[in-house]
């Protein structure tokens, strides 16, 4: 009962990160991309630091701060870059692209650390990258490849990225920790770079929609979501946890159908279906490693 209780939970969890791409794409049609992330993870840090000085009322060390702010640059560029990308493209699309960050980690560790190939992982980015170009080609548009594509591939370079650096680093700190110094670097270098690149947003130009998204991005995807994982996670499998979060740009895809009306053609099914079995063949694959399905960071 508590194994299919937990399944459950991971599949809420997706639920919860795929509604996220549709209230995004909303949220910055009136606020500046890096001013949106600084208020989301601005108030996510709010929420999180009561927890952890609750639990753990010490001060951060210097190494606590050092590592979770190499952590954060990743992060940062990862949201900074999907959420511009939903300027240019479809929130389905964007889902999509974004879960290649799955089968990059293996492509990435044989580059950056050398690890042998993979002959599934190998297989499963040959399949997931056909799927992005099935995707991406978009004749007349820049020549063949959309400028918000683009934007999501880099952001799931860098998610991958982050994957690889959690597998380095996140042991050294307690999890908790990692999470709430992250998220509040990450909070102050959006807010810092959005000020500089835009001026203070009109607040009473910004309709009470967009704020109640924010505080669901916060509460709910980065909060709620944590906890429905860490909890999950410790009573399923990896193999079936892995499984599951794929579920979460099929749902991404379904969101930005009913609330932005985006039309699911079968170009987009068909590149979105060879992803999802790319990365089902790369994520069960490395299921094994805690840190590649323990931190999602698509929402």
């Amino acid at each position: 009962m508590v194994s299919i209780m937990s399944e459950l939970a991971l599949i809420l969890t997706t639920v919860i990160w795929g509604l996220t791409f549709s209230i995004t794409k909303e949220g910055v049609r009136y606020l500046d991309p890096l001013l949106y992330l600084a208020i989301r993870f601005g108030l996510a840090y709010l929420l999180l630091r009561p927890i952890h000085f609750f639990i753990d009322r010490r001060r951060y060390t210097k190494e606590e701060l050092k590592i979770g702010t190499g952590a954060a640059l990743f992060l940062g560029v990862g949201y900074a870059a999907q959420t511009y990308a939903l300027q240019y493209t479809t929130a389905s699309k964007a889902a999509f692209i974004t879960g290649l960050s799955v089968v990059l980690v293996p492509m990435l560790a044989i580059i950056v650390l050398k690890e042998k190939p993979n002959p599934l992982a190998v297989l499963g980015a040959c399949i997931a990258f056909l799927g992005l170009a099935t995707l991406a080609v978009e004749p007349g548009i820049a020549g063949w490849i959309n400028w918000g594509d683009l934007l999501a591939l880099g952001c799931a370079l860098s998610f991958a990225g982050h994957i690889l650096y959690l597998g380095e680093y996140a042991t050294k700190i307690s999890p908790l920790t990692f999470s709430t110094v992250q998220i509040g670097v990450a909070a102050i270098i959006c807010a810092i770079l959005g000020l500089l690149r835009s001026p203070l947003p009109n607040i009473q130009a910004i309709p009470i929609a967009v704020w109640w998204g924010l505080i669901y991005m916060a509460l709910l995807a980065t909060l709620a979501a944590t906890l429905l994982q860490t909890w999950a996670q410790r009573h399923t499998t990896p193999t079936k946890a892995a499984v599951i979060f794929t579920l979460e740009p099929v749902f991404a895809a379904l969101f930005a159908y009913l609330m932005l009306g985006e039309t699911l053609t079968l170009k987009t099914l068909g590149g979105g279906a060879l992803i999802l079995a790319g990365v089902l063949l790369a994520e069960v694959k490395v299921a094994s490693k805690p840190v590649v399905i323990e931190e999602n960071l698509h929402g």
